[in-house]
């Protein structure tokens, strides 16, 4: 019944003036409307883009996995900025070619509200509580093609975040993206069944840590549930993520 509910509605939110109600009354998830034709700016020849070679070398890597890439779970050493910046780094690569969203499970960091063309819509937290349906939580970037879900709106229950019922609404994603990319920060307090089911790991580590560590991470992540993971050899910087932006929206 709560899937059937999750499913029922879907359409995402947008700059654009709403369709008539007639004609938005029973959309489902799986017909969420996306561009006409892919974006796919030429790169140009600046230190900027070559500075985020890595994160597209991981975006075709994903690419050539197909369907057990669908779900991926971005976390960090330590929750910050640079998990979310990563996050909408791949997502944005992948968004060129692909249905993708991204996922704010951390709600620890303002940028994916920032960059939503719709700051204050309501989030993964009122959904859980019934306060709003799939139509009203998915939301866009303002820079691509990318659709964005946030967390909840300020000052919402965080332990709402840990609902069974949140996997049944990635679930429900999976179902209408060909990707979907979870910001789950530091994870500390998810439950560890919603990251790691059919998931594949991106891991951004703090500059300091040794080679050791990550190598010990890596093997401990899989070892918890995760089908791949990938160390970045940096966390993307706001100028990085700033140059995606303007890349993509070119």
């Amino acid at each position: 019944v709560v899937t059937g509910e999750l499913l029922r509605q879907t359409a995402p939110r947008a700059a654009a003036p709403a369709a008539p109600a007639a004609a938005r009354r029973e959309p489902v998830i799986d017909q969420v409307e996306t561009d006409p034709a892919p974006l796919q700016p030429a790169m140009p020849d600046d230190t900027g883009v070559s500075e985020l070679a890595e994160i597209g070398q991981l975006a075709e890597s994903l690419k050539a996995a197909g369907a057990s890439a669908k779900k991926v779970t971005v976390l960090g050493t330590a929750a910050g900025e640079a998990i979310t910046l990563s996050a909408l780094t791949l997502a944005r690569h992948l968004a060129r070619e692909a249905r993708v969203v991204v996922v704010d499970l951390a709600a620890s960091s303002p940028t994916i509200a920032a960059v939503s063309v719709d700051p204050t819509a309501p989030g993964l937290a009122e959904l859980m509580q019934g306060q709003a349906s799939f139509a009203q939580i998915i939301t866009r970037d303002k820079f691509s093609r990318l659709h964005l879900v946030l967390a909840g709106r300020p000052g919402f229950d965080q332990s709402l975040l840990q609902s069974p019922r949140v996997t049944l609404a990635i679930d429900a994603l999976l179902r209408a993206y060909d990707y979907v990319l979870l910001d789950a920060g530091g994870a500390s307090e998810l439950p560890a069944e919603l990251l790691t089911t059919n998931a594949r790991a991106v891991v951004v580590p703090e500059a300091s840590m040794e080679a050791d560590a990550r190598t010990l991470m890596c093997e401990q992540l899989k070892a918890v549930g995760f089908s791949e993971v990938t160390m970045l050899s940096r966390p993307v910087r706001p100028s990085d993520a700033a140059e995606t932006a303007r890349v993509v929206a070119a």
